[in-house]
């Protein structure tokens, strides 16, 4: 009996329903594929079990023996030869030839227990012996080819591994198709490194901790979408998939920050930060425009939830010329931007339109100049 098909999962479910759903289906995959084979085994065995009395001394290489004719064997099907009289004696291999009508059988045997013996009565049948292995078609392939429960579940988004982990690590190329949880990460600087080379094969994040995480390659750059761009930073709460071919890498799904498309108007751009909210503060922050900025645009991220704000939101923020006892005003140079807090603390403009003050502790500024 085949194992009832769980609901299948929908792009609009939320993520926890989608990824549980998804979870279950891949795992009744392989439950069902194990039991299609069994069915599949248990029709099979009733058109190919059969005896023999040919005479035959077990070993490897090309055996004949008549068997019963009519039955559905047919050439390249592995086969199992076991004596009547010592049961754990036998040979396996594969039909090279049958012949329907006199069940003369050619067979090419490979693999024996108790070479040498001499046997005249036999127990034939189809054999799916531990020889037998089927290699996983390579990702992508959209051949006739056998597919594996790994090639199944890797397409359905079944994840090779959880790889969890609080500090800077390199994720290596054997454990693509990983899904990595950043979790109680100690500090802000924390960095994802993903494979480099000529890979194929996808990667998907979440970062529950508490500060913007950053997923960025070993070498080269990543694609995504319309612009080249070397780092993504995630932000608390947000989850980000990558998929790369043949070692270059596209944003497949998530709600990771990267650096904006750049405008035509601006060739070079910068995003700086994250910024530390300490009111009454000075904070120098370098940027590598060489120039002075022609635009610059304040945002706010939250990682808390503040003042009805979701924590992973953002909102964005004025950036003054010059400084009040509130809000946030910037100096510029061709190398540096000063940023000076005002010591009344920021405002944002809550869900319901209301302004109100926000707890600092809770967001970090982040300032994209370009020139």
């Amino acid at each position: 009996m085949i194992s009832p098909k769980p609901r299948t999962p929908l792009q609009t479910d939320p993520d926890p329903v989608f990824d549980a759903g998804m979870s279950a289906l891949v795992e009744w995959m392989g439950l069902a594929a194990a039991e299609f084979n069994q069915a599949i085994k248990t029709l099979a065995n009733v058109a190919t079990n059969s005896h023999s009395g040919s005479t035959v001394t077990i070993g490897t290489g090309i055996k004949l023996l008549t068997i019963d004719p009519g039955l559905a064997w047919l050439p390249g099907m592995s086969i199992g030869i076991t004596s009547q009289e010592q049961p754990t004696d036998g040979m396996f291999g594969i039909v090279k030839a049958y012949d329907l009508s006199t069940g003369l059988t050619e067979v090419q045997v490979t693999d024996v227990v108790g070479e040498g013996e001499v046997y005249s009565s036999w127990w034939v049948f189809l054999s799916l012996n531990e020889s037998l292995s089927i290699v996983t078609p390579p990702q992508f392939d959209r051949s006739v080819s056998e597919a594996t429960t790994e090639f199944v579940g890797r397409a359905m988004g079944g994840y090779n591994s959880l790889i969890e982990t609080s500090a800077s690590r390199t994720v290596t190329a054997a454990e693509l198709g990983s899904f990595v949880l950043i979790s109680n990460a100690a500090a802000a600087d924390l960095t994802i490194t993903i494979p480099e080379g000529a890979v194929t094969g996808g990667l998907k994040f979440h970062n529950a901790s508490n500060f913007v995480a950053s997923v960025a390659p070993a070498a080269g750059t990543m694609l995504n979408a319309r612009s080249a761009i070397t780092t993504f930073d995630l932000l608390p709460g947000k989850t980000l998939e990558l998929i790369a071919k043949a070692g270059i890498w596209s944003l497949l799904a998530g709600t990771a920050l990267a650096a904006p498309l750049p405008s035509p108007l601006l060739a070079t751009g910068d995003m700086l930060g994250p910024i530390e909210i300490v009111n009454g503060s000075l904070v120098t922050v370098p940027h590598s425009l060489g120039q002075l900025p022609k635009t610059l645009q304040g945002k706010l991220v939250c990682l808390a939830d503040d003042q009805g704000v979701t924590a992973g939101e953002e909102q964005l923020h004025p950036l003054a010329e010059r400084g009040t006892n509130g809000g946030i005003s910037v100096r510029i140079t061709s190398a540096e931007l000063l940023v000076k807090f005002g010591n009344a603390g920021q405002v944002i403009l809550r869900p319901d339109g209301v302004s109100a003050g926000i707890d600092e502790s809770k967001w970090q500024l982040y300032i994209w100049v370009a020139a």
